[in-house]
Order: C-alpha cells, then sequence, then structure tokens
C-alpha cells in the first residue's frame, strides 16, 4: 500500500520530468507504432509513457504502487519476476532503469527484455560523470558500453538526447527479427 510520502514522490517525479527532451523523443517513437498488441513501461513511476502510442493493452511495472493511468494494468513487482503473461510484449520501454541494477540483475533484466518483447526502447545517461548520482551503479555509461549490454543486438534506431547539460541514449531495439 502506498503512504502518502511515496505518492507523493511519485507524483512529483513526473512533474519534474515532464519537460525532458527524452520522453518527448520516446513519445514521438511511440506515436510512430500502431495499433499494436501491447506496451509494457518498466520503472515506470508515475510517467504516463503506457499511455502513449497505439495499444490494445497497457501494463507498468513498477517496485511500488503509483497512482493509476486510465486503461493500465499495474503491475507491482519487480522486472522482470513479474507475471509472464503477455508472453511477449508488443513494445517494452525501460527508461532510465538499467543504470540502477547490480551487473548480475542488469544481465538478467535486459535477457528478459529481449525474450519478451518484440521491440524494446531503452534510455540511460550518456558519459555522465562517475558519483554524479549516487545511485547510479555504472556510470559513465558510453555508448560502448550501452551497446556491450545488448548482446550483439544493434539498435534500429539512436541517439543522443540533451536535457539541460546532462545527455541521454535514447535506443530503439527490434528483436522480432533476430534468434535471441
Amino acid at each position: 500500500m502506498n503512504t502518502p510520502q511515496a505518492t507523493s514522490e511519485a507524483q512529483s517525479y513526473w512533474a519534474s520530468r515532464s519537460h525532458f527532451n527524452y520522453y518527448k523523443t520516446v513519445r514521438m517513437l511511440l506515436d510512430r507504432f500502431g495499433p499494436l498488441e501491447s506496451i509494457l513501461d518498466i520503472g515506470c513511476a508515475d510517467t504516463p509513457v503506457a499511455t502513449w502510442g497505439w495499444f490494445d493493452h497497457r501494463y507498468t511495472v513498477d517496485v511500488m504502487e503509483r497512482p493509476p493511468l486510465d486503461n493500465v494494468r499495474a503491475i507491482v513487482g519487480s522486472w522482470p519476476e513479474v507475471p509472464k503473461e503477455p508472453r511477449k510484449w508488443s513494445v517494452i520501454c525501460c527508461l532510465q532503469v538499467l543504470e540502477h541494477l547490480p551487473a548480475d540483475v542488469l544481465r538478467r533484466a535486459i535477457s528478459a527484455i529481449m525474450r519478451r518483447s518484440q521491440m524494446f526502447i531503452v534510455s540511460v545517461p550518456y558519459n555522465w560523470r562517475p558519483h554524479a548520482c549516487p545511485d547510479h551503479l555504472h556510470d559513465p555509461i558510453t555508448l560502448d558500453k550501452f551497446l556491450s549490454w545488448m548482446r550483439g543486438l544493434k539498435p534500429s534506431w539512436i541517439d543522443c538526447v540533451q536535457d539541460d547539460n546532462l545527455n541521454r541514449i535514447v535506443a530503439l531495439f527490434d528483436t522480432s527479427r533476430e534468434k535471441l
């Protein structure tokens, strides 16, 4: 159950980030798809990412209960330890999450994203100073490091997006053409 403090923190998360260019970029990508069967947003906080684009079924997964979104099924839990239905999502979004995961969890999470999606969109900090954000475990994330996490899968689209003085990698991967 949410505490008032957790709800307040979650609500302020989107309010403080909604103007970021990387969200505009992700929305532009999602709005180009469709109609497709399903979308899952991993580590969503209170962002509306799962409501963007043309999808028949919408899901979020987060370790905390978050404010509800219209027509979105919220799953409380950790990725990839979430319900196995649907077996495969059309699109999975994982935005500003991977840098927080310990190396062993990071490998499992990315493998599960690759196995359980037709396409996925990922964003991570690009070349941030070490310890600039204390809960980032992998900074600096270079392009080579990021691509190495993807086990040889090449992005269909990739860009470096700037917000304020910080850069982020935003990439789209198509797993439907790869045997994983």
